[in-house]
């Protein structure tokens, strides 16, 4: 397992214009989500994208995680295998599917994250229901899985995304998002839903200054309006 990946919040770029901005999201920080078939150069610090059994055939060597896009039983199973951190997007599912879901993967041992992203691109602000995020976190604490929650945006409102990660920030949240190159158009559904590269090197940066410093390691006995 990633050494962070219980501990620490990712932000993680989808990125619209595949190898133009790989540098760019490495040098703000973010980790870049590629799929398996990705030819060129690994960065350093990237996740994979799994659709079917057969990418995982086609695995690199040292991805911090895999992304398991739609959870169906024959891709989950393969990558139960794997020893790897799964990110699982939990799509169009109601919270029953989700407990059938958990079920699956309450014995993985090696990580698991479950991310809510709606089916919307871009995603109108009235749609984007944090509550859901909420529900995912309370599904791993019923069953007493040790994982992390996740949120998939799809809506290019840097404001709105700076809002939606102070509300969400436990710490270790994994934060997905469309990311595309500076000026270019957005002539698809994705890059319309889609921050740019300066906005999400923007957002990372506003919150490492004004979110992140919230979070710490010390106890409730050490805190330091007991001394």
């Amino acid at each position: 397992m990633s050494s962070d990946f219980l501990d620490k919040t990712w932000f993680i770029a989808d990125l619209v214009a595949g190898a133009k901005v790989v540098d760019e999201v490495s040098g703000a920080g973010g980790v870049v989500k590629l799929p398996a078939s990705w030819r060129r150069k690994w960065p350093e610090r990237y996740v994979v994208s799994l659709t079917q059994p057969g990418d995982l055939k086609r695995l690199p060597e040292r991805p911090l995680a895999l992304v398991v896009e739609h959870p169906e039983p024959d891709l989950l199973s393969e990558c139960l295998t794997t020893e790897c951190p799964l990110i699982i997007y939990t799509g169009r599912m109601n919270e029953d599917e989700i407990y059938q879901l958990v079920e699956q993967i309450v014995d993985y041992k090696h990580g698991i994250c479950l991310v809510h992203r709606m089916e919307m691109f871009p995603t109108p602000p009235a749609r984007v229901n944090l509550q859901f995020v909420e529900v995912l976190a309370d599904v791993l604490d019923d069953v007493y899985l040790d994982g992390c929650v996740g949120w998939c945006c799809h809506t290019p409102d840097l404001e709105l995304c700076k809002a939606a990660v102070a509300a969400l920030s436990f710490g270790n949240t994994k934060f997905i998002f469309y990311v595309k190159p500076d000026g270019s158009k957005a002539t698809t559904p994705e890059a319309r839903s889609a921050l740019t590269v300066s906005q999400f090197r923007e957002l990372v940066e506003w919150t490492r200054q004004n979110v992140s410093c919230l979070w710490s390691d010390v106890s409730l006995d050490d805190r330091e309006d007991r001394k």
